[in-house]
């Protein structure tokens, strides 16, 4: 079994990799179904079985590279190929990671009238590492204060990949414009996370 190429991102796409498995019998006059695995089928996927037609010594066939959004490593994944009455092939392949640290921050709701009142969003903050054996504070700025308050901080547990915390919308008596506030979430090492909430005024003009 060989490969065409000894690495592959895992961004190159469907049916990306070329593998040529050849037999080496001398009767090649009968089809021979074999059997095809993947070490780490969650880095590269191959077909079930391959045939290696009537008459022939070889089959040329393709895998795929899995492309994730979380952050991985590269890694090393062996492809084995079994048949009856045939010692076993494999091959090596190299799939490198694409995928950056990075922070994503959703809100819900999105949007909500300033006399909400406090805790009345509720964000959630995630990492794309696949390792979370270390617990990481997140820094947490709203880019209007005095519209909507957040933590300054937030913490993601060991063993998990995201957090929730809570934003309080600030009911003031003054006549002000909507506004759309920026929530951001921020780590050393990691793309910022952003979420923006639509707030809708509440006030009217009075003397």
């Amino acid at each position: 079994l060989t490969s065409a190429t000894s690495t592959i991102s895992e961004a190159a796409g469907t049916n990306s990799v070329t593998y040529t498995l050849s037999r080496n019998s001398e009767d090649n006059t009968a089809a021979l179904n074999v059997n095809l695995t993947s070490s780490l089928p969650g880095r590269l996927t191959v077909p079930t079985t391959v045939t290696i037609p009537a008459g022939s010594p070889s089959v040329t066939w393709t895998a795929s590279p899995v492309n994730t959004t979380l952050v991985e490593g590269d890694a090393s994944v062996n492809i084995t190929a079994s048949a009856a009455g045939f010692s076993n092939g494999s091959a090596s392949l190299m799939v490198t990671d694409n995928d950056v640290a990075t922070l994503s921050l959703t809100a819900a709701p999105t949007s909500a009238s300033e006399n909400a009142g406090s805790e009345a969003i509720t964000f959630t903050v995630t990492r794309n590492t696949s390792d979370t054996s270390q617990a990481i504070i997140v820094a947490l700025a709203s880019s209007d204060a005095t519209r909507l308050t957040v933590p300054a901080t937030v913490t993601i547990p060991v063993g998990s990949a995201s957090a929730t915390f809570k934003g309080s919308l600030v009911d003031n008596t003054l006549v002000e414009a909507n506004q759309s506030i920026t929530v951001t979430a921020t780590l050393t090492g990691f793309v910022n996370g952003t979420a923006t909430v639509g707030i809708t005024e509440n006030d009217t003009a009075a003397l």
